[in-house]
């Protein structure tokens, strides 16, 4: 996009997003820099450059947050529910609007990321997540020898789809902030379509839609049915993430 996001372009697609049902009060700069380090005469000297300008969209309570700049368009969820609840109509809504206030020509890349942070009660070692996630995932977890005492595990997979469609996914588990100091497991899903094509807004969601499926299928390959059923995404929460209502189901 080569026009600049102002003032103007980033209330107008604020009026757009509020249509999806949630309401952005809050609006702030919003900018990306590249740090360079120089050296001269054995001296590192950093060097911080403004790349590209543009705006910050936010709720209330911060929760969802939406960024615009001149090359890319990123929405942040905190609180989640489901896709076509929290993130599909905020998306498109925003792709429209970005449309018609930008006019972008070229999509390069398209990109559905979730980071899964899962608990349970009584995991004072790595080793309890082994009914959790799939064997292949555990990896030295498993070791006969070593495993008793891993501390921490953390493993990087990156997945191809095809020529410009993939995945990276981060995992592992790490130590609850708790006064337990209990054990987590931290599952990231990062799925992209880098396809480039024109610019259209249809498309932009349609593509969306399909890497939450992936992300999804990805998620359940990792971590067991038997965990999964132990999950309510769907479970009413209050301010502090406590669940409210767990007899409600939202299909």
């Amino acid at each position: 996009v080569d026009r600049a996001v102002d003032a103007e372009v980033a209330f107008r697609i604020r009026d757009a997003a509020g249509e999806s049902g949630f309401a952005f009060p809050q609006i702030q700069a919003a900018q990306t820099q590249e740090l360079t380090v120089r050296v001269e005469n054995g001296t590192a000297r950093p060097e911080v450059h403004t790349q590209s300008s543009g705006w910050q969209l936010a709720t209330d309570d911060g929760h969802l947050a939406i960024t615009i700049l001149p090359g890319a368009i990123a929405i942040q969820a905190t609180k989640y529910e489901r896709w076509r609840v929290t993130l599909e109509p905020v998306l498109d809504r925003v792709v429209a609007a970005v449309s018609d206030a930008l006019a972008p020509s070229v999509l390069n890349r398209v990109g559905v990321r979730f980071i899964n942070r899962l608990t349970r009660p009584g995991s004072e070692r790595p080793a309890t997540w082994e009914d959790a996630i799939h064997p292949a995932f555990l990896g030295p977890i498993l070791h006969g020898e070593l495993g008793s005492r891993i501390v921490g595990s953390q493993q990087q997979v990156e997945i191809r789809f095809g020529h410009a469609k993939g995945a990276l996914i981060r995992h592992g588990v790490f130590t609850d902030a708790s006064p337990q100091g209990s054990y987590g497991y931290l599952v990231d899903v990062d799925v992209f379509d880098q396809t480039a094509n024109p610019f259209n807004a249809d498309n932009v969601v349609t593509a969306a839609r399909q890497l939450d499926r992936t992300a999804l299928t990805l998620f359940q390959q990792i971590v067991t049915a038997k965990y999964r059923a132990t999950m309510n995404p769907y479970a009413r929460l209050d301010e502090t993430g406590t669940v409210i209502n767990t007899d409600q189901t939202n299909e």
